[in-house]
């Protein structure tokens, strides 16, 4: 996906906002697909409202890149996504298995930043899974009990096939 690309970009800038791109483009689908499927199958609120805040958390970097705001998007699409994952992890616990999709903006910190700013944010994202292991450890998540049995697939098969492909 070209969106935000212009030719006076270097090559190094243009592939990071390629992959930010892509990795957009590949999210969309999923959260679509999952909005068809909560609205044939399950027609659960909180689920509609989880998954269209993922599909307004995911199109905001393509407008930022579309407006060259290029840092701004790729922060972003750690940042918030980042925030996303740590509030289902502690809504719904360790039966959700998110575990791949912080090893995920891993990857995605490398991909999309030179290597100081990738330790920077590589650094944020393992920190913030550390604090939610202890606070989980010290408390039941509310709604541990209501869980969804193909999200935690979900969540899975997207950091897997993300990462394949980026």
């Amino acid at each position: 996906m070209a969106i935000g690309i212009t030719p006076e970009l270097s090559f190094s800038d243009r592939l990071r906002i390629e992959l930010n791109n892509l990795f957009l483009g590949l999210a969309l689908p999923f959260a679509l697909f999952y909005l068809v499927y909560v609205t044939v199958g399950l027609r659960l609120t909180i689920s509609y409202v989880i998954t269209i805040g993922w599909i307004i958390i995911l199109l905001i970097p393509l407008l930022l890149n579309h407006f060259k705001k290029y840092t701004a998007a790729k922060v972003y699409s750690i940042i918030v996504p980042l925030m996303g994952i740590v509030l289902v992890h502690l809504l719904h616990g360790w039966a959700m298995r998110l575990e791949p999709t912080y090893l995920h903006q891993v990857l995605l910190c490398f991909f999309f930043f030179q290597r100081r700013t990738a330790i920077i944010m590589c650094t944020l994202v393992l920190l913030t899974f550390a604090v939610v292991s202890l606070i989980l450890l010290t408390f039941t998540p509310p709604f541990a009990d209501r869980i969804i049995p193909v999200v935690p697939f979900v969540y899975f098969i997207f950091s897997v096939i993300s990462s394949i492909i980026l």
